[in-house]
């Protein structure tokens, strides 16, 4: 089960088209429609806008049978040979700008993995890949591209581009790719079948320039918004060039670009303030979970925060420490909670994932950089009274095996994202609800006393106490959390279901959860539970 959703917001109807079925899709707000299909990947599917042909979806991640042709639902998975990747300034680069269809004989992101020793060799350290995005017919520029989210099929797609990215970090290149954010081609264009991409106020030569500061520009600026951080994110690119920016017309207080720039920056500019108010040479190490469990309930970064954090920590020397203990091997949809966003820290430390809580584990591991470093400074000593356990590390191989070998680190991708969509469809309105996060089979529920105003309950309403106690009389175990709003104020619930989990079971966490926090909801004083 899929939770699809577009955004259409002139639009009176919108059915998903899947196969010969047609299914009606309900207004979520904000001009969006959505429901939940019997959808997977692999599946293909459209959208008909008020009665028109079957369309593709504008944030389409693969079309495979071209710009004309139905989307296809993909995973992202990631391959583990990226990840001792750390990247460089760009002024030690030396660029060569790649065409993917003119690079090799074949034209495809496979073929051009073959040939990346060759760049090597003449002293290549950093490509830029010319457009990708799906553009008409199997060979052109890729500056007309109409799917900005969907890497050009006749190239090999999503998994070709993974694979090229991953290929080019294995042998130290950076990969940069060429952006088009002033137009779109005008062949497969179906973007304003659904809203106002377009403004007739601006031109550019190629043609139409996208709504940036119009009439419902919001969900414009963030279509572009998501691409960028997905490029970054998904695929691990290093870097964007911003194709013709002089094209790209945009009067809003916060252009366009800058919004691109600041949404990120900012966020890497606070560790930055840190470390230069505590003077940059006393600061050791950064150390944070790549997704907040206990603390924080499953909350999930804004995009580009690892990146960035980890590009400061570079400048500085100072070493990157990634707490894996609750997000580590698997529990998050990856095998580490880090790989969501392609980073790979110094210092990695994880403990009872490893052995799936079945024996006393953990264990740090490190950069060979750091590694090197420790063992040269001398004799190394260090232990504690579970270590060099050798059934602790029996039991952990084990749990390795299975993990690899029954594929259960995706299987908590997909069930986690299940799970979300059950607790979406139960309580995702529900008054007393703020919001449901997480990633993978870990995901949290943030509770309120106003789901408008976003209130916490007081402390002394002891909500958490009383839901995790209900919870418990229902046949349901949950992790709990409070302080989260303010340091006493804020309560929240963080689910962590087996990898192994049924669907029958994730059915009734989301029923029991849902009568739950109805019931405890309605004995507090000031919910909007109560009416």
């Amino acid at each position: 089960m899929r939770r699809i959703s577009v955004w259409a917001p002139a639009a009176q109807a919108v059915n998903l088209v899947a196969g010969d079925r047609v299914d009606p899709m309900e207004e979520s707000g904000g001009g969006w429609f959505a429901c939940n299909a019997d959808l997977a990947d692999g599946d293909d599917y459209a959208f008909s806008v008020d009665g028109s042909e079957a369309l593709p979806d504008p944030r389409s991640r693969s079309q495979p049978a071209g710009v004309h042709g139905p989307s296809r639902l993909i995973a992202h998975p990631r391959t583990r040979e990226h990840q001792h990747w750390r990247g460089f300034p760009i002024s030690e680069a030396v660029m060569y700008e790649l065409h993917v269809g003119t690079f090799t004989a074949r034209g495809t992101f496979d073929a051009a993995i073959t040939r990346l020793d060759h760049l090597i060799d003449l002293g290549i350290n950093a490509i830029e890949l010319m457009p990708v995005g799906e553009f008409p017919g199997r060979r052109g520029w890729g500056y007309d591209g109409v799917d900005l989210f969907a890497p050009h099929s006749a190239y090999g797609g999503p998994g070709g581009l993974h694979r090229l990215v991953d290929a080019c970090h294995a042998r130290g290149i950076a990969v940069v790719l060429d952006v088009v954010y002033n137009h779109v081609g005008p062949e497969g264009d179906y973007l304003g079948e659904f809203g106002p991409y377009f403004t007739t106020r601006y031109e550019t030569p190629w043609g139409s320039a996208f709504n940036y500061d119009g009439e419902q520009s919001d969900e414009v600026r963030r279509f572009v918004l998501d691409n960028v951080e997905m490029w970054l994110r998904e695929y691990s690119f290093d870097g964007l060039r911003l194709d013709a920016v002089h094209a790209i017309i945009d009067t809003s207080p916060l252009h366009v670009l800058e919004a691109i720039a600041t949404r990120v920056d900012e966020l890497a500019a606070e560790l930055e303030r840190a470390i230069e108010a505590a003077d940059p040479g006393s600061v050791a190490a950064f150390v944070a979970e790549p997704i907040v469990g206990a603390t924080l309930g499953a909350a999930v970064p804004p995009e580009g925060y690892w990146p960035a954090i980890a590009a400061v920590c570079q400048r500085h020397g100072i070493l990157l420490v990634a707490d894996e203990v609750m997000t580590g091997f698997g529990r998050t949809g990856r095998w580490f909670g880090v790989d969501h966003w392609g980073v790979r820290p110094d210092i990695l430390v994880a403990a009872k994932g490893a052995s799936s809580g079945y024996w006393p584990y953990g264990f740090v591991s490190a950069s060979g950089q750091v590694a090197e470093t420790v063992l040269g400074a001398g004799p190394f000593v260090h232990g504690f009274t579970y270590s060099h356990s050798v059934v602790g590390a029996a039991v952990a191989r084990e749990v390795l095996r299975i993990l690899e070998t029954e594929d259960l680190v995706a299987a908590s991708a997909s069930k986690g994202e299940r799970l979300r969509t059950l607790l979406l469809g139960r309580i995702g309105e529900h008054p007393n609800v703020g919001e449901i996060r997480g990633r993978g089979l870990m995901v949290g529920i943030e509770l309120v006393a106003d789901r408008v105003s976003r209130a916490p309950f007081p402390r002394s309403a002891r909500i958490t106490e009383g839901i995790v106690a209900a919870a418990r009389r229902a046949g349901l175990l949950v992790y709990s959390g409070t302080g989260n709003a303010d340091g006493i104020d804020g309560d929240l619930i963080l689910l962590g279901p087996p990898f192994v989990v049924t669907d029958d079971e994730l059915v009734r966490i989301s029923e029991t959860l849902a009568t739950v926090i109805s019931e405890v909801g309605r004995t507090v004083p000031g919910s909007a539970a109560r009416g």
